[in-house]
């Protein structure tokens, strides 16, 4: 079973065809059970919204990104994804820039002090972008 956030839960719970029995794609026929070919509606999904070049497989890798951004520690990731090496799960975590540069300022102000009396003057040139 993979834990699933309040809102997730919610929005499926709310679909009349849905997560009644637990199941995100309940089986047609029998929705007792689960759907086995996910991939089928998916490709639904992307029909009908008229999306292009996103793979069901996207999700994953947005998935990870976003719960890294958000200061969740990489085993944790590993483990909700399912994956064997925090290698593979690197290859999933991708960082959007701005992420990267927010974590850099607050290295930064981690060294800041009341009085900058252990801080080098700011001569005016800049070597970071702004």
């Amino acid at each position: 079973m993979i834990p699933i956030d309040d809102t997730l839960y919610n929005t499926l719970y709310s679909l009349p065809s849905r997560f009644q029995k637990g199941y995100a794609f309940p089986s047609p026929l029998n929705p007792e059970n689960r759907r086995f070919d996910v991939l089928r509606q998916w490709r639904n999904v992307i029909k009908k919204t008229e999306l292009e070049n996103v793979r069901f497989h996207d999700l994953r890798h947005t998935f990870a990104s976003h719960l890294v951004m958000a200061g969740v520690d990489l085993v944790t990731v590993k483990e909700l994804l399912g994956h064997a090496s925090l290698t593979m799960t690197m290859r999933y975590a991708h960082l959007a820039p701005a992420h990267r540069t927010r974590a850099i300022k607050t290295l930064d102000s981690a060294y800041q002090t009341d009085t900058n009396t252990d801080t080098v003057e700011d001569s005016g040139s800049s070597h970071h972008p702004k």
